[in-house]
């Protein structure tokens, strides 16, 4: 046997070996990883709706047509206790809509459930009462200060986004409330995307705002969306390069086994 046509054998064997040794702890690492997993239904488009038997509601109250300096405000009702929130400039109201429809690009009323690693395990917890469902609902604002037809509207890391979990019978905010409400930037919630920045500052329990406030922002804008795969990466750790050289090294080794038998009978 050539030579070449030995190395080309060793490198064939020397990368099958190292894919061999690189695949299973690859698997095992990859069905280990932290993976969350957060729920939603599909958004309502009514302004009313029913959760755990409660009634709820979202109004969009128009000023008088004697005052049009004075800006539509949208009441949050629930378990007779109401929220206003006024449509701040920049938060698009396309009045011609029906229902929530109105609001759908920076509102969102959404059911929302995690706690297990897929979503069919999401569905048969709840089924079975293991996991219990929230209702949120989830607002995008433009960045402090905006000015209509200004630079305002691509401050995308300034966005404030605005959670407010309607709370079931039983259940009560810190302060006695019916509601629980949060805000948070763009950037903030793009963090939470990160698992060690999660970990770091002890945010697990707050993953499924990264995961609501995409229901509110256009897609494209929506930078992070390529993190799953570099924390799939990162799970990975040294499999994926030694699977990777491996599989190299075994079509160079291929390429110069074939090649040294083509010279020999040349």
């Amino acid at each position: 046997m050539s030579y070449a046509r030995a190395a080309g054998l060793a490198m064939m064997l020397f990368g099958l070996l190292s894919v061999g040794v690189a695949v299973p702890f690859m698997a095992s690492r990859l069905s280990h990883r932290d993976i969350p997993i957060v729920y939603f239904t599909q958004p309502g488009v009514s302004p009313q709706f029913e959760f755990r038997g409660e009634p709820g509601e979202v109004r969009t109250i128009d000023p008088p047509a004697d005052q049009p300096e004075t800006r539509s405000v949208i009441e949050i009702h629930w378990r007779g206790e109401v929220l206003r929130y006024e449509i701040e400039p920049g938060m698009r109201d396309e009045t011609r809509l029906p229902g929530l429809l109105r609001h759908e690009d920076w509102l969102r009323v959404l059911i929302m459930a995690e706690g297990a690693r897929s979503d069919v395990e999401i569905m048969q917890g709840v089924q079975e009462g293991r996991i219990e469902p929230r209702l949120i609902i989830t607002m995008r604002r433009p960045a402090e200060d905006y000015e209509p037809g200004s630079w305002g509207d691509v401050r995308r890391k300034e966005w404030r986004y605005r959670f407010i979990e309607l709370l079931p019978p039983g259940k009560a905010g810190a302060d006695g409330s019916v509601f629980s409400v949060s805000e948070s930037t763009y950037g903030e919630l793009d963090k939470l995307a990160d698992r060690k920045y999660r970990a770091e500052h002890g945010l697990q329990d707050e993953v499924w705002k990264y995961f609501a406030m995409q229901h509110v922002t256009p897609p494209t804008l929506v930078r992070a969306r390529s993190r799953p795969i570099a924390e799939a990466m990162q799970a990975m750790g040294w499999t994926w390069p030694v699977g990777g050289i491996g599989i190299m090294v075994f079509v160079v080794g291929a390429v110069a086994f074939g090649a040294s038998g083509v010279a020999r009978r040349g």
